[in-house]
């Protein structure tokens, strides 16, 4: 169930991180929001963040709510990548190697620490 939910998480961050970075094509594909705009494509992100959510919290009642701090450590580490991403874009500077170990670790983080 973990896995589910963490593939999830992963499909929907993805999809988000196309948008922010205004990606045209993913895999030889069109991006999700260039093919549905992007008010339904954030809408649809919203939504699976919620159905992410409920398996969450059934899973906590197996896990004895260890389930719901790995979401939010999943959840923490990729948007702080995705912001270091951001940022370096935004003022047009290539991040020191260190840094952008730092941003990559932490915006493909798949599992917890």
């Amino acid at each position: 169930m973990f896995n589910d939910i963490e593939s999830g998480l992963y499909d929907m961050l993805i999809i988000l991180d196309e948008i922010l970075d205004r990606t045209i094509l993913r895999k030889g594909l069109p991006s999700a929001h260039m093919v549905y705009g992007i008010p339904l494509t954030v809408h649809a992100t919203e939504q699976k963040m919620f159905l992410i959510m409920k398996n969450i919290l059934c899973y906590a009642k197996i896990r004895e709510d260890i389930a719901i701090d790995d979401f939010i450590t999943l959840g923490i580490r990729f948007f702080t990548g995705q912001g270091l991403e951001i940022y370096y874009r935004d003022i047009q500077q290539c991040p020191t190697f260190n840094d952008f170990r730092v941003l990559i670790r932490a915006k493909c983080a798949r599992g917890v620490p």
